[in-house]
């Protein structure tokens, strides 16, 4: 199942205000014994959760949890658990101060079908499907005049918003998310679902990253790109369309201003 997992919120509210409302709320809920007693009624065996962030001129921040639910019984009723979920995210969102989510869009359950085997490539699918809503954050566009935070970086969005209130919203999402785990898993879900162990990020970095040395960049003249972030930006592009040789030229001219 497919479920979402949302609360009221203010146009002033801070995005950190609202993230650990939402977050403080999640961790009492899988530590209640009413979790563990909906899990039992429903075969819950699994779960997987994502935190999306979104931002709306006329209502501010919007902080919400999209959760994989794996079941024992592949015809769960949804609705009942819908229900019963809504009344227990009510609970736990009253005690982090949170006024309560309305029943129409505070917990919303929708049946998905899948299979363990097919559990790893489902949850990497491309931006367009159930899969990309909790694991894809950085794919996210705007819906109904909402922006995605890295959306905020877009030109477009700049020349919306203006380049000083993009620049305040992106810190705000930059500091409030440091540090911060957007996905998470049930214990032994990628044991028994996956069949893997989990990987370190050295190990992800060493089986994605491939290619040629194509240009060497003297540290001196690199300390000095990384003080002009749109100049690193035109060098790598040139370097990616091949024009190698206009590269190198800009990166010896820097010793010469």
């Amino acid at each position: 199942m497919f479920a979402t997992l949302t609360r009221p919120h203010t146009k002033a509210e801070p995005l950190v205000t609202g993230m650990d409302m939402i977050g403080g709320a999640w961790m009492a809920i899988t530590a209640s014994h009413q979790w563990r007693t909906i899990k039992q009624a429903y075969g819950i065996r699994h779960w997987a959760r994502s935190l999306e962030i979104t931002w709306n001129p006329r209502s501010g921040w919007h902080v919400h949890i999209h959760m994989l639910v794996f079941t024992d019984n592949p015809h769960t009723d949804c609705k009942a658990m819908q229900v019963d979920m809504l009344d227990l995210w009510n609970r736990q969102l009253e005690r982090q101060g949170s006024r309560q989510a309305g029943k129409r869009h505070g917990v919303i359950v929708l049946p998905v079908t899948t299979t363990p085997a097919q559990v790893g490539g489902y949850m990497s699918k491309p931006p367009d499907s159930i899969g990309s809503e909790i694991t894809r954050m950085d794919n996210k566009t705007s819906r109904k005049q909402s922006f995605a935070p890295f959306q905020l970086l877009d030109p477009d969005a700049i020349d919306e918003l203006g380049a000083g209130t993009a620049r305040r919203l992106w810190l705000e999402y930059v500091n409030a998310t440091r540090g911060q785990r957007s996905i998470t898993w049930s214990r032994k879900l990628r044991s028994e679902l996956i069949g893997m162990p989990e990987r370190t990020d050295q190990q992800i970095i060493d089986d994605t990253t491939h290619g040629t040395d194509v240009i060497d960049i003297p540290t001196g003249q690199y300390r000095q790109l990384k003080r002009s972030p749109s100049l690193m930006a035109y060098i790598m592009s040139r370097i990616e369309t091949g024009e190698i040789p206009l590269a190198e030229d800009i990166i010896n001219d820097i010793d010469n201003k």
